[in-house]
């Protein structure tokens, strides 16, 4: 025999049930999931307008923005790891200069050349495939974005206006 259901319902069930269903879950698991009667959830939905799924669009927003602000996380931490990357090589340069200047061992000073040529260029690819995963822009392509959104929101209010005056039928 099935589990027996509940016979008296309290407000903080109800809010929870109707939480739930506002969130786009179905009557049948609700009633499951809180032992409820079917009926009854049916009558209480009814007597006060429940609406099935109306905070599943917001909940979806929500998840969107945590998933976002963690690709932004991860995106600043690859940038950061970049500029680091950067620094040293700047420093490898400098390194080589002196000992250049200073007519060290043309063998050695010339390896390690080859050496800090290879990193670097290891380190621009890494980063332009980086770049490219993770939608990194340059201040230039940022400026270049922008224009384009402008442009785009230009076009979408003279198209709503164009909509409202009944030159265009949507």
């Amino acid at each position: 025999m099935g589990k027996k259901l509940r016979k008296k319902i309290s407000n903080d069930l109800k809010k929870k049930a109707k939480d739930l269903f506002e969130c786009g879950m179905d009557m049948v698991d609700i009633s499951i999931e809180l032992q409820i009667n079917l009926q009854t959830l049916y009558n209480m939905s009814s007597k006060e307008n429940w609406e099935k799924g109306k905070k599943k669009e917001l909940l979806g927003m929500l998840e969107s923005e945590d998933k976002l602000k963690k690709l932004i996380e991860v995106r600043e931490n690859v940038i950061t790891e970049y500029s680091e990357i950067e620094q040293e090589n700047r420093k490898i340069l400098k390194e080589l200069q002196l000992e250049r200047n200073n007519k060290g061992n043309r063998k050695l000073v010339k390896s390690k050349s080859e050496a800090a040529s290879l990193i670097m260029k290891s380190a621009s690819e890494g980063f332009r495939m980086a770049k490219e995963l993770y939608n990194i822009l340059t201040p230039i392509e940022v400026i270049e974005l922008n224009k384009k959104k402008i442009e785009y929101e230009k076009l979408k209010k003279k198209f709503g206006e164009e909509i409202e005056s009944g030159d265009i039928e949507y």
